[in-house]
């Protein structure tokens, strides 16, 4: 009698080997991917990041944090870093309320709104393809008729050929 006891705690322990086995199984080659293309960058990125390194030549000049102190004491960098927060702050702040506002507008009950679900249940996603196809549109017609975005140094503006010279005109750049 105790020998089918043991063969019933055998099964279930077999059972329980072979699912999480089968989990660990699918999981190892996603693991192993996330290790090999995010976690093994950052960190060869922090190792790089105390040294004072072209890309080029070999590690040998280690300046610790120094490289840390310089980029938080730059005054463009904490400007970029300010303008950051601001657009997290803000998109956080003003997508999420609206989003879950949409979301709760559209799951109360109207008339035809069994009708609008069956029909489009993707809901506004092709709007917003609507949208991005307009906007890459309007972006070709632009690069089409000569007006086109290239940073030469200044910054992005749009060039304009001029009629009496073939050199590229940046407007509100200094001609001299």
């Amino acid at each position: 009698m105790t020998l089918g006891t043991e063969r019933a705690g055998d099964s279930l322990a077999r059972s329980r080997f072979n699912r999480y086995g089968v989990i660990a199984l699918f999981l190892l080659p996603a693991f192993l991917l996330y290790g090999l293309f995010v976690i093994i960058p950052i960190v060869q990125a922090a190792h790089y990041s105390l040294y004072d390194w072209n890309g080029l030549k070999p590690l040998s000049d280690f300046v610790g944090l120094e490289n840390y102190q310089k980029a938080l004491s730059d005054p463009i960098f904490q400007k970029a870093a300010t303008h950051n927060a601001i657009i997290i702050v803000l998109s956080l702040a003003i997508q999420i309320p609206f989003s879950l506002g949409i979301a709760l507008m559209l799951n109360r009950r109207f008339p035809g709104r069994d009708l609008k679900r069956a029909k489009d249940p993707d809901g506004l996603r092709a709007a917003w393809a609507g949208i991005e196809h307009e906007s890459r549109r309007s972006e070709a017609r632009r690069v089409l008729m000569g007006r086109s975005c290239r940073c030469e140094g200044r910054g992005c503006a749009d060039v304009i050929e001029t009629s009496s010279s073939s050199t590229p005109v940046h407007p509100g750049a200094d001609s001299a």
